[in-house]
């Protein structure tokens, strides 16, 4: 379905189990330690989006709240997700319910012989090569110097900078959307509460 693809992708195989042992190591999913995004939708889709970073991409977290304008009626949707180390949860706030997985890929990665860690550099690039995306080469976006992924047989864009998404944009005969950044703070105060499932919601444990 065509609005599946509205939030930001989060890579890595969907295979749950239990956690690697041992002490995670110091790889960096993004060159930053902490940044908070915040961007805009447009097309079919009309809301805001912010994403948050801290520790290099050891904690992650995801708030949308937007509208798809539907040919008959206007969907409301107010979702997020939040990445604990390999631990994510998907989390629906009008529902008050998140959706838990432990994502053995993302624990894997945590536990490489130092040798053996991606630059946030390479470890983007295999995602996207993982996720059949392929390079189709150099745009500009915001002022940045981005590079442009297209989804192999598909209908998805995607424009990233430095390990960060900066633009997505995606037409199929049910719609279209574009998703553009507005702010990037690579300062940003980290607020560990981002990282964190809300009190009063209920956790779902997946793929057990």
């Amino acid at each position: 379905m065509f609005f599946s693809f509205l939030g930001l992708l989060v890579f890595g195989c969907k295979k749950s189990g239990e956690p690697v042992s041992g002490s995670s190591n110091d790889m960096k999913r993004y060159p930053y330690d902490r940044v908070h995004l915040v961007y805009e939708y447009s097309g079919d889709v009309r809301g805001i989006e912010e994403f948050f970073v801290s520790g290099y991409g050891k904690y992650e977290a995801r708030h949308s709240k937007f509208e798809v304008l539907g040919p008959k009626e206007i969907h409301s949707s107010d979702n997020g997700a939040i990445t604990r180390l390999a631990d994510m949860y998907k989390i629906d706030f009008t529902q008050m319910q998140a959706a838990h997985e432990h994502n053995r890929s993302l624990d894997s990665l945590y536990h490489l012989e130092g040798k053996d860690i991606p630059t946030p550099q390479e470890y983007i690039e295999a995602e996207m090569k993982k996720n059949y995306f392929k390079n189709i080469g150099i745009d500009t976006v915001a002022g940045k110097l981005t590079t442009k992924w297209q989804q192999i047989d598909g209908f998805l864009t995607l424009w990233i900078w430095n390990g960060l998404l900066l633009r997505k944009h995606a037409t199929s005969e049910n719609g279209s959307l574009e998703m553009m950044i507005k702010n990037i703070d690579t300062l940003w105060t980290v607020d560990t509460t981002k990282f964190i499932v809300p009190r009063g919601f209920t956790v779902i444990e997946q793929g057990k």
